[in-house]
């Protein structure tokens, strides 16, 4: 137990500082699981077991004939004066 009225050195001071720091860390963190998983949440995940993706090593090389589509020139896309000077 820390005596209050003892003088506070720099160690005792640097303890304090971590202590704070460390719990105040904890309890942020515990404030925002229990905000961002409900106990369903936790259920359904834990249910997920081996349902959940399983990272493989890399594979072959995935080669599909893509249907080719018209292109246009950057020219058509080209923003023309108006006569009221609108630019459309």
């Amino acid at each position: 137990m820390v005596d209050p009225a003892a003088p506070i050195d720099a160690s005792r001071l640097n303890h304090f500082r971590r202590f704070g720091i460390k719990r105040t860390v904890l309890f942020h963190l515990d404030e925002w699981l229990r905000s961002r998983f409900r106990a369903a949440d936790v259920r359904s995940i834990l249910a997920a077991g081996t349902g959940t993706q399983q990272p493989r090593s890399a594979g072959d090389a995935l080669v599909l004939d893509l249907p080719t589509a018209p292109t246009r020139s950057l020219e058509a896309y080209k923003i023309t004066a108006t006569p009221d000077g609108s630019g459309a």
